[in-house]
C-alpha cells in the first residue's frame, strides 16, 4: 500500500486519497470482478472529501484526475485502475 495523501484547498487539507493494488484488498477485487474485467497489476483509486463545505466543486474528480495521472507514471505496469465511488444520499 502506497502513503495516504492529504489533497490539500488553499492550504488545507480537504480529504483523503489512497492508492493500491487491488489484488492487496480481495473484497474489493471480488466486487469490482463480478462487474468488469480486472487485470493483473490493476490499481485502486480510493477517495473521501470531508465536511460539506468543499462539495459541488468538481474537487473530487480533479482529485481523481491527479491521483489517475500519478498512477499512471508511477506504475507503468498497471493494466488498469478501478476507482470505486459512492455518493452520499
Amino acid at each position: 500500500m502506497e502513503p495516504r495523501d492529504l489533497p490539500l484547498l488553499d492550504g488545507r487539507p480537504f480529504g483523503l486519497a489512497r492508492r493500491s493494488r487491488i489484488a492487496d484488498h480481495p473484497d474489493e477485487l471480488a466486487g469490482s470482478a463480478a462487474l468488469v474485467p480486472v487485470p493483473p497489476e490493476t490499481m485502486t483509486i480510493d477517495h473521501l472529501i470531508g465536511g460539506l463545505g468543499p462539495s459541488g466543486r468538481g474537487l473530487g474528480m480533479r482529485m481523481i484526475r491527479s491521483l489517475v495521472a500519478a498512477t499512471r507514471d508511477e506504475h507503468p505496469r498497471a493494466s488498469g485502475i478501478v476507482v470505486a465511488a459512492t455518493m452520499p444520499p
